[in-house]
């Protein structure tokens, strides 16, 4: 077995990289001894401080540190903005295309320095869809990934599908028949597939997905709890809607930076009679100014995650008005959310149909992605196979190991 083979879990919210020797997948450390790293990127404007990626990127930002924070970066695969250009710092500009590129360059520097190996042979994840609905954007982001992944020094690439390497994870080591629902939600799709196992063989009968998953929720607890104490909603002294466009923006991961161009903001401040009262004016150039975009979409998520599993939590936002906050309940976020969950659950019911595969004849449900953390969101994916047993996977590193399996089965 080569030594260079590895497999790259790049999503939307964490990545990993698991890495194939004698036989063996092992997920690599990237961060400390954690194998799975936030898939963001910090460039500080002084070009002599290094650039960061994870965690440490998250840090920097909420630490105020000068300089640009990206996350979300699978967003934009299949869209015009991958060969946009964004500045990452004063006088610089990057392609998306070339961020993307950056970040996977460095997780798989990463993971050699973890393992003392050179990986430059790897299968990618892919979810059943980068693009809803159009056949022609989807091979473009999937080319638009190898392009990256090939630039980012990996030479001989293949592609599966993420449902079904979640799969691969579930019967990896099972010995008794089932049929099985695997359920992988991370932050930007809801992938499904149903495997058949038995005789130690595994038969994917089918996989499906939808591009609705956490980064979804973290907008609509922003556009319902947040974005209201900045003037979504409200009407301006000449008694028109405020423009909702900048609130949506602030809300989704991979368009808050471009409220942050001075251009931007000082389109906001000439024009800013038409958002609502002047304290609403005030916390939005404030948000603005200090760039605390990212920082509410955190607080967001943290609301979505706190409120589900204790019932209430209060975000602070004093960073944007001292003594400001709003509380979040789970019934807020339920209520927010529902169409998506709605959605979900139909791509679960339409995954069956795909397979030929009663509801009821599905005796085991495996669960993975960061997002199955949600109770709601499992309460609806159980009820359409109600019979099932739960089994859970590991939440941000199942995709990742079945990835490698499936490397080792492609080049053993």
């Amino acid at each position: 077995m080569s030594s260079n083979l590895c497999a790259v879990d790049f999503g939307t919210s964490n990545s990993a990289i698991a890495v194939c020797s004698g036989g063996q997948v092992v997920m690599a450390p990237l961060e400390g001894k954690a194998c799975n790293l936030p898939s963001a990127i910090f460039y500080p404007e002084d070009p002599a401080e290094p650039v960061l990626i994870g965690r440490a990127a998250l840090a920097a930002y909420t630490a105020f540190e000068e300089g640009r924070l990206l996350r979300a970066l699978k967003s934009v695969l299949g869209s015009s903005l991958m060969q946009a250009h964004t500045e990452v710092a004063p006088g610089r500009s990057m392609s998306f295309e070339a961020i993307l590129t950056d970040y996977l360059v460095r997780i798989r520097q990463r993971a050699e320095q973890a393992t003392g190996m050179r990986l430059d042979k790897a299968v990618l994840g892919r979810p059943a869809f980068f693009v809803d609905d159009d056949p022609l954007r989807d091979q473009q982001a999937q080319q638009s990934l190898a392009e990256a992944a090939g630039q980012a020094g990996f030479r001989d690439i293949a592609f599966e599908f993420e449902p079904v390497a979640a799969a691969l994870s579930f019967a990896h080591g099972e010995s008794a028949p089932f049929l099985a629902l695997v359920a992988d939600i991370g932050g930007g799709t809801a992938d499904f597939s149903v495997i058949r196992w038995r005789d130690q063989q595994r038969d994917i009968l089918a996989s499906h997905g939808v591009h609705v998953a956490g980064t979804d929720f973290d907008r609509r607890v922003s556009l319902d709890r947040i974005m209201p104490l900045l003037g979504l909603g409200a009407t301006n002294a000449n008694g028109r809607p405020v423009p909702a466009s900048v609130y949506r923006d602030l809300a989704t991961w991979h368009l808050v930076n471009g409220l942050y161009a001075r251009k931007s903001r000082a389109a906001l401040h000439e024009h800013r009679e038409m958002y609502g009262s002047k304290q609403h004016q005030a916390r939005l150039q404030s948000v603005l100014d200090q760039r605390l975009g990212h920082q509410l979409l955190a607080q967001a998520e943290q609301a979505k995650i706190e409120a589900s599993e204790q019932g209430e939590h209060r975000m602070l936002l004093d960073d944007v008005e001292r003594g400001l906050s709003q509380t979040c309940t789970r019934e807020d976020v339920e209520r927010v959310i529902e169409a998506d969950l709605t959605a979900i659950a139909e791509a679960a019911q339409v995954t069956l149909r795909l397979a030929s595969v009663q509801p009821q004849a599905i005796d085991k449900l495996f669960f993975t992605g960061g997002s199955t953390g949600l109770r709601r969101l499992r309460d609806r994916i159980s009820a359409v196979v109600p019979q099932a047993t739960h089994v859970e996977g590991e939440r941000f590193e199942s995709v990742g190991f079945g990835l490698g399996l499936a490397a080792l089965q492609r080049w053993s």
